[in-house]
């Protein structure tokens, strides 16, 4: 199990930071997205806007080479509180 970067960085297959997306594909996924949820972003901004979504495709390449046993993995779910009003 690996519990650290630098543990993780001495692993070839973990430390790889390249994606399956080239950085055009990634230049019109942003472009696309932030359309489609009408987020835009100045074009002084797309430089890093980009530099930060590859960091971060790499980060998730990084993690997802970290085999998990299901009992390891976080299950996302929401569980509602019912809150009974003051008398």
């Amino acid at each position: 199990m690996v519990h650290n970067r630098q543990q993780m960085q001495s692993r070839p297959e973990a430390a790889s930071t390249s994606t399956s997306m080239s950085e055009a594909d990634c230049q019109v996924y942003l472009q696309v997205a932030s359309a489609a949820l009408g987020l835009p972003f100045d074009r002084e901004f797309r430089p890093g806007v980009l530099r930060e979504f590859l960091a971060s495709a790499a980060d998730a390449k990084s993690l997802e080479a970290v085999p998990l046993a299901p009992h390891q993995e976080g299950v996302a779910s929401f569980v509602p509180v019912v809150v009974e009003e003051a008398r």
